[in-house]
């Protein structure tokens, strides 16, 4: 399992680096920086946490990254809250992850930016991640 998460963990930020403007070869460099890291293949045969937080912080970007890309879809900021929450939960000091998502849900130019923000933080307030 933790193989199949370092896998989409490298996907994920060749993803995200490469929908910046004339950046596909940087997002290749991203991917496969992550994919062959020294940490991850020497402790690849024991079971850590590390391999779950960092994929939940590379999902949490990437989603992060397609709010601002698109139009805002129903449903998004609270996917996005439960990520960075179970992130939370993984590793407490990912609380940090939570409050960086939500301030930059608010900075974002889109309609409904203060809905989004709102939602995102039930999700998290949820979880018990924020108090």
């Amino acid at each position: 399992m933790q193989s199949v998460l370092g896998i989409a963990t490298s996907v994920l930020l060749y993803l995200v680096v490469a929908r910046c403007p004339g950046s596909e070869r940087m997002g290749l460099i991203a991917g496969l920086a992550h994919a062959l890291s020294f940490n991850h293949i020497a402790f690849e045969s024991a079971v850590v946490a590390e391999a779950l937080a960092t994929f939940l912080i590379a999902l949490a970007v990437w989603r992060a990254h397609r709010l601002q890309l698109g139009p805002l879809r129903r449903g998004e900021p609270l996917l996005l809250g439960l990520v960075c929450a179970v992130a939370a939960l993984t590793r407490p000091m990912y609380v940090v992850l939570g409050l960086a998502v939500g301030l930059y849900l608010l900075r974002l130019d889109m309609p409904r930016r203060l809905t989004a923000a709102a939602v995102f933080a039930s999700a998290m307030r949820r979880w018990r991640c924020l108090r």
